[in-house]
């Protein structure tokens, strides 16, 4: 209640929700950092759990009846059911976040890839050098891809960070 402060419902989760919810017209959902998802009504009560397969650090995004999750090992897209609609390995690490704009999931990480929203295939893997990383979600505006880069040209040394725009 904004004018006493009251909790109007509140949701017990397993594992620790460190990233923002996500909310739909008609769903809430949380993705805790031990890979389990939660799909909560607005009224808080939870139409389904999901199991990711592995920690989550960013959050996720939700576009055409699909959440989708960057983990640890992997990006998972699940229905609004709470099924597994498809999943895209990767050989990396991801502790970024992602964005989707018109079919396609841009994921920010070392490299910056894309995936078809709807499939989950590879779009493009676009490396920036040896020693680099994108950080936290893309930006996808007109035209255009904005991405945070860290870049060094060699083992230890400190990184060059940027803003760099992709059309």
């Amino acid at each position: 209640d904004p004018e006493t402060g009251d909790a109007e419902w509140s949701v017990d989760t397993a594992g620790a929700l460190s990233v923002a919810p996500v909310a739909t017209e008609d769903r809430i959902y949380l993705a805790a950092r031990d890979g389990t998802l939660y799909a909560l009504t607005h009224d808080g009560e939870t139409a389904w759990t999901a199991d990711a397969g592995a920690r989550i650090y960013s959050r996720p995004t939700y576009a055409d009846g699909r959440l989708f999750v960057v983990t640890t090992g992997d990006v998972v897209a699940v229905d609004d059911g709470g099924e597994e609609a498809w999943r895209a390995g990767s050989e990396r690490t991801q502790m970024t976040g992602a964005t989707v704009a018109g079919d396609t999931l841009y994921v920010g990480g070392e490299p910056l890839f894309a995936l078809d929203t709807a499939t989950g295939d590879a779009r493009f893997d676009l490396p920036v050098s040896d020693f680099h990383g994108a950080y936290g979600a893309p930006v996808a505006a007109g035209d255009a891809l904005f991405v945070g880069v860290c870049i060094k040209d060699q083992m230890g040394a400190r990184y060059s960070n940027y803003v760099r725009a992709y059309t």
